[in-house]
């Protein structure tokens, strides 16, 4: 069973951006029209797979965030793939190298990008 906590603007936030989700088990999770950002932060070990919406609107923007700095490539690495085959700057995926990590990506109309 996937556990996920939904922050949403309004209501006591810790974000300053408004909503975001923490995912805190599961090994996939599955961006909402309502994730500004999502921060992978298990209790467990394990690899997890994100996955970005497959038809958004042009110029949407999401964070994707390590939120517990256990990255190890083997065993406890994200994955982050477009939902539908939309790929992600060319590619099928994307795979945070690095603890802590944040990538922000950005739908164009067409495919998403990995803006700095």
């Amino acid at each position: 069973m996937d556990f996920v906590t939904t922050y949403r603007a309004g209501v006591p936030d810790p974000s300053p951006v408004g909503d975001f989700t923490v995912v805190t088990s599961g090994s996939t999770y599955q961006v909402t029209e309502d994730d500004n950002e999502v921060m992978v932060k298990k209790t467990v070990s394990g690899a997890i797979v994100v996955t970005l919406p497959a038809s958004p609107t042009q110029q949407r923007t999401v964070v994707i965030s390590d939120g517990k700095g256990d990255i190890d490539v083997s065993s406890n690495n994200i994955t982050v793939i477009g939902s539908g085959g939309t790929t992600i700057s060319g590619r099928a995926s994307f795979v945070y190298k690095s603890a802590w990590q944040s990538a922000r990506f950005r739908f164009n109309g067409t495919e998403w990008n990995i803006i700095a």
